[in-house]
């Protein structure tokens, strides 16, 4: 069994309680190699994000479908930075490893930097209601706009037309929420693929499935409105030009 310095042993305690930041005066023992890891979690869905590039200093790590990493370093404080991809803002934190870090990994939230879609309905009538997520604020849409806009597909229908923000109503919760509602002409839908448009013209696509209660993710976004872009869904689904 390891026999810490009182120093150290303070910096241990902290970081079982949740890793070290900086920490005054903290021994962090010898600098030897030491590997300790991170699970990244999207602040909003609470699911792992998997391929976001974590680095402390020159080394470096990517996380796996579990939305972990194994950083393969030596003890000392540092920068910690995650590099995930245009769906969320970066993350950048000065950071104690100890020689002997702790067993369970550091846990790290990483804010959506562009709209997003929590699980949303289909009523009766053909009625979708919506929740709309922007953690930059909800003024940074552009709803009323016919740049905005969403599609869905049923047994019948490969693709609709789009159906404009400009006939969609809402209501604004608070300052990051929005509660949408479309009425489309179909209750049989299994796809519905949302475009939204923001107020510096970024633009955001958004796919969501399953009949009964629709989860959302992001396929894809473009920093001009205008720009056609393909569509590829991690779901299986064809591209949508």
């Amino acid at each position: 069994m390891h026999s810490f310095s009182a120093p150290l042993r303070r910096c241990l305690t902290t970081a079982m309680l949740g890793w070290l930041f900086v920490t005054e005066g903290c021994d962090i023992g010898p600098r030897g190699p030491v590997t300790f890891t991170g699970m990244v979690i999207d602040s909003l869905t609470s699911e792992p994000v998997p391929g976001v590039l974590a680095t402390f200093g020159a080394d470096s790590a990517t996380t796996d479908g579990s939305g972990t990493f194994y950083l393969h370093t030596v003890a000392r404080t540092d920068s910690l930075s995650l590099l995930a991809d245009p769906f969320y803002f970066p993350y950048h934190q000065t950071l104690t490893v100890p020689a002997f870090p702790p067993d369970q990994p550091m846990r790290v939230l990483l804010r959506r930097s562009l709209p997003f879609i929590q699980p949303m309905t289909l009523g009766p009538g053909g009625v979708v209601t919506a929740t709309i997520i922007d953690l930059k604020g909800v003024r940074e849409l552009r709803l009323n706009d016919s740049l905005t806009w969403m599609t869905f597909q049923d047994d019948t229908i490969i693709q609709s037309s789009p159906i404009y923000g400009t006939s969609w109503t809402w209501q604004q919760l608070d300052s990051l929420t929005l509660q949408v509602t479309v009425h489309i002409p179909s209750t049989g839908v299994t796809r519905i693929d949302w475009h939204l448009l923001t107020v510096t013209g970024a633009s955001n696509w958004l796919l969501c499935m399953n009949p009964r209660q629709f989860v959302c993710g992001n396929v894809n976004v473009t920093s001009r409105a205008s720009q056609r872009v393909r569509v590829h869904s991690t779901l299986g689904h064809r591209p949508v030009d």
